[in-house]
């Protein structure tokens, strides 16, 4: 069968994306097919025949189809054709649809690297992706990127160049000239805690959500990817997760910093504010202190987290990595108590690129680095001590919870005196915010933001009627 594929564990129905395609204005026609043209890196290619002499611009295609599709049903690669190939029978020839071309046409866009760091990163990007020559300008989802080679061009920039970026710096800003003014505005600006973008389009509201456990909000992208392309999603990235800056060490001092962050955006409530996992508790301080300050906080979503850190603290350095790693990776307590404090870090992270839960291109240094800061956070978890929030809260909990005999609100309604509105989403903790149930958390996350704001509205709304009424009589 054409019509379904099966591309990094999805199946996807390739019409739907074909008619999506066709929607577009400058797409007369187009016809989707996966195609494994390197070993190993399957990729869909979408075919377009151009309406009337208008040209098809990949970047703003791409864009478009964001805003439309889930990001694991867009292609990667767009070929446009003056006509298909065709059978006897009239229907397209798939078997006869041309390769790709990943060498750049002598008449295409072409701007070259500026300086040396964008010259070593050109070099990872045309390594990575398998196209040549990429210019500085050249959008990295156009060129056939998707989430894991995204990853492996992360880390390829600390090893190669000593250049740290985060997965959502890339997704938010994805050409090497844009990355390349990123670098040098960090190296200008104090660290401290960022606001990155993951999606940025739209009229809609913002939502605030703020990083788990270990600082980094890369855990979001997919989830940003299929909310809505009309609400501006921005995550909360955590101070000193490169070692360039001191870790904030109580929930308090986060949800401070992080308040004064999301203020700057937006500098008056009400506010959409969440988290998954440690997050949390930091998103449930925050909304806290905006109330303290006068501000309205609309929503508090939480995702498949209660307030009270699940876990005992360890005994030691060998107890601690059992703890986190040892549901996902084969690890012996006895083993890693015999080595030292390097020797310990330097086993688990092996152990964990064997069997696929860490990247190859990590390095011991990355590895230890990410151990600190999630040891501080959890740390400062374990430390705080949640007080009573007059609001009301969501909570998504994920189908499948690997901890028996929990409360259906995870504790939450001892705390949120509005209340608890709890919701089931598909997949376990780690899974429900990745595809493919991603798409399925984002629809529900969707619906529930904005049922929110049309609450508001009517409330504004009879607000508004009752004030009229109340002057006509009294007149």
């Amino acid at each position: 069968m054409w019509d379904q594929v099966k591309l990094r564990g999805f199946r996807i129905e390739l019409e739907e994306i074909e008619a999506i395609l066709a929607q577009h204005e400058t797409v007369a026609t187009a016809v989707v097919a996966l195609r494994e043209d390197r070993p190993g890196d399957k990729q869909l290619a979408a075919y377009l025949l151009p309406a009337g002499d208008t040209a098809v611009d990949e970047a703003d295609l791409h864009d478009w189809l964001r805003q439309k599709l889930p990001a694991y049903m867009i292609p990667t690669r767009f070929v446009t054709l003056e006509e298909f190939p065709l059978l006897p029978n009239g229907k397209v020839d798939r078997r006869r649809l041309p390769a790709p071309d990943r060498i750049r046409g002598e008449d295409a866009s072409y701007t070259p690297p500026r300086d040396d760091l964008e010259a070593g990163m050109v070099e990872i990007w045309e390594d990575v992706l398998g196209v040549q020559p990429i210019g500085v300008t050249d959008n990295f989802f156009v060129l056939g990127g998707h989430s894991l080679l995204a990853v492996r061009i992360i880390a390829q920039m600390q090893q190669k160049l000593a250049q740290s970026l985060q997965l959502a710096d890339l997704f938010q800003t994805p050409t090497i000239a844009g990355l390349a003014a990123l670098l040098r505005q960090k190296a200008e600006t104090p660290p401290g805690p960022a606001l990155l973008g993951l999606q940025t389009q739209g009229e809609k509201r913002p939502l605030f959500f703020i990083h788990p456990s270990g600082g980094s909000v890369h855990w979001y992208v997919e989830l940003a990817a299929n909310l809505d392309g009309k609400r501006p999603f921005y995550g909360i990235q955590a101070q000193g997760i490169y070692g360039d800056a001191p870790l904030h060490t109580t929930v308090e001092k986060m949800a401070a910093a992080y308040v004064s962050l999301i203020r700057e955006r937006q500098p008056e409530g009400p506010y959409l504010l969440g988290s998954w996992s440690m997050g949390v508790v930091v998103a449930y301080e925050m909304a806290r202190q905006l109330t303290a300050q006068g501000q309205a906080v609309a929503a508090l979503i939480m995702l498949d987290q209660g307030p009270v850190l699940p876990a005992d603290e360890p005994e030691d350095d060998a107890a601690y990595y059992i703890q986190v790693f040892g549901k996902h990776v084969p690890l012996s307590l006895t083993r890693l108590r015999q080595m030292t404090a390097e020797e310990q870090a330097a086993h688990v992270l092996a152990e964990a690129q064997k069997v696929g839960w860490m990247m190859p291109d990590v390095t011991p240094e990355q590895f230890r680095q990410f151990v600190r800061v999630l040891r501080t956070h959890t740390e400062a978890w374990r430390a705080y001590e949640p007080r009573s929030y007059p609001g009301r809260l969501t909570l998504f909990r994920a189908a499948i919870q690997e901890e028996a005999g929990l409360p259906p609100d995870m504790g939450w309604g001892k705390l949120a005196l509005g209340g608890v509105a709890i919701l089931e989403t598909p997949g376990d903790h780690l899974s429900m915010i990745q595809e493919p149930h991603a798409p399925a958390l984002a629809a529900q996350l969707r619906d529930c933001l904005d049922k929110v704001e049309d609450t508001e509205q009517y409330h504004a709304q009879g607000i508004r009627q009752r004030g009229h009424f109340i002057g006509n009589y009294s007149s």
